[in-house]
């Protein structure tokens, strides 16, 4: 049996595949922003990656630049394996450790060349690739797969609008994807009878979307909290499999490629050392409604000169991530658990995520 997971999970890597759990739908994507506050760090300003949060943060940001980014993660007991999958090769004896650790497991890794101006802001990932599944049923093995890969290139522009202590910033990020997909179940006993590619078709796809973003602030009255809105996927066909979430053995990936609001609220001051920021971010889907309202997010980050501390709290996962930043790079370290399939399933997974950047 492990030999046949081996194969499995090999085809997926080789595959560049990428795959989620339910519970990790908030994915780590690039600038330790939003790797370790999942997402919600809309009204984090000032930052460096903050443009990656809400498009509308361009116009508040004066970063200049070409950039490139790395980012990897991993689901296992212990932070060990996130470093051997980032810098030991991947054979059949370190994926058996992983699956003699766990029902559950997920990978995944991408980088992106950004390059930043006042006006706008370009970014091109030439891959994001990730892959992660569930084995349950023991006595007839099953296997539940999510997959994916990807490339994308971004265009972002911003514009700002001020009456009197009212500044109302907007941001519209455009991108045109290609993408193989597969999410789905199969028995053990169905590869005695069909190859790996048979049972797990990958679908292409390919098209233009769009992120539209709004963010408002008040600088007149302190304890109005800021606002930051952010329509995501806008034009996306993807439909996520509303059955496949009622389904306790199944991994289908949901606020990611689908049409859906976040919303967030905050604040972030400027003190004499350093900047602090606090924020709660929301989730909306008319369809699927109870399964977002789960991912409501509390994110905190303290941020002091080229030193930032970050976390982020919900119901399936916490995060704790710290940065290091210089001229030349910067490198941000971030530790979680999560629940691999929300309410279903009772364990927790730790999970180690390395975000490098290097400014060229």
């Amino acid at each position: 049996m492990i030999k046949v997971l081996v194969a499995i999970f090999t085809w997926a890597l080789t595959q560049v595949a990428l795959c989620h759990p339910l519970s990790t739908i908030i994915k780590p994507r690039y600038g330790i922003n939003q790797v370790a506050t999942q997402g919600v760090c809309g009204i984090f300003f000032g930052r460096r990656d903050s443009v990656l949060c809400n498009p509308a943060n361009l116009s508040m940001n004066s970063e200049e630049g070409l950039v490139f980014s790395l980012v990897t993660k991993t689901d296992g007991d212990s932070v060990e394996a996130g470093q051997d999958v980032l810098f030991s090769p991947i054979d059949k004896e370190f994926l058996e450790e992983l699956f003699e650790l766990n029902s559950f497991n997920s990978w995944e890794a991408g980088s992106m060349l950004e390059f930043q101006t006042p006006f706008f802001y370009l970014s091109y990932e030439p891959v994001y690739a990730q892959a992660a599944f569930f084995i349950f049923n023991p006595a007839s093995p099953e296997i539940s797969l999510t997959t994916s890969k990807q490339r994308r290139i971004n265009l972002t522009l911003s514009e700002d609008l001020k009456y009197g202590d009212h500044n109302f910033h907007f941001g519209l990020n455009t991108f045109y994807y290609e993408r193989d997909y597969f999410s789905g179940s199969f028995s053990l006993f169905e590869l005695s009878g069909a190859s790996v590619d048979e049972l797990i078709d990958l679908k292409a796809s390919s098209a233009i979307n769009a992120d539209l973003g709004v963010i408002y602030r008040n600088n007149g009255v302190r304890w109005i909290p800021s606002f930051s809105f952010v329509y995501k996927n806008i034009g996306s066909k993807h439909e996520v499999d509303s059955a496949r979430l009622d389904d306790e053995k199944a991994l289908e990936p949901i606020l990611l490629y689908e049409t859906y609001l976040k919303a967030e609220f905050g604040y972030d001051f400027n003190m004499d050392y350093g900047s602090l920021a606090a924020a709660i971010g929301m989730y909306t889907d008319k369809g699927i409604g109870t399964y977002y309202s789960d991912y409501t997010t509390l994110s905190l980050g303290y941020s002091l000169w080229n030193f930032e501390l970050l976390g982020s709290y919900s119901l399936y996962t916490q995060t704790a991530g710290i940065k290091f930043s210089s001229d030349s790079n910067s490198v941000g370290i971030v530790y979680g658990r999560t629940k691999a399939l929300g309410d279903f399933l009772d364990d927790h997974e730790d999970f180690a995520i390395v975000n490098l950047e290097i400014y060229l």
